[in-house]
């Protein structure tokens, strides 16, 4: 069975960054997951977070460009680091993904079937991955099991 790793100063980051938005602004947060897929395991090295519209029902990044800028600040451009899927916040609903979400992962999925969405929610403290099965005209949330590494 597939597992998700996240480094703990990735899931440091999206804690802080989600926190920190609820608390001043009670937004939600979107960001990109850095790492690499392995046979057994996705490997979650980094969360890049980048320039963004949000509500607190609502996110989205603001210019592909902004993805860009984002990574470049990193440093992870020339690593043999990939892009995994997603991750964002769902501040005080707990865990799941909305029908926009869902239509956002088919699109990850498209590119990667491997690619996951994370979903965390900083009132409840709630961390999730999942991915999509469509199964003729209805679709299954899949969670996955994450384990967070040193």
């Amino acid at each position: 069975m597939e597992v998700i790793i996240v480094h703990k100063s990735a899931f440091k980051k999206i804690k802080k960054v989600a926190k920190a938005k609820f608390e001043k602004e009670e937004k939600e947060v979107i960001g990109f997951l850095i790492g690499h897929f392995h046979d057994e395991s996705i490997e979650i090295k980094d969360i890049i977070i980048p320039e963004q519209t949000a509500d607190r029902t609502f996110v989205e990044v603001e210019e592909e460009v902004s993805l860009v800028n984002a990574l470049i600040k990193s440093n992870r451009i020339g690593t043999n680091e990939v892009c995994c899927g997603w991750i964002h916040s769902h501040p005080g609903f707990k865990c799941f993904l909305s029908a926009t979400d869902i239509e956002t992962q088919m699109y990850w999925q498209r590119v990667n079937p491997r690619n996951i969405a994370l979903v965390y929610d900083p009132v409840h403290v709630e961390f999730k991955a999942f991915r999509i099965k469509k199964e003729e005209d209805s679709f299954q949330e899949i969670d996955i099991p994450i384990k967070i590494h040193d």
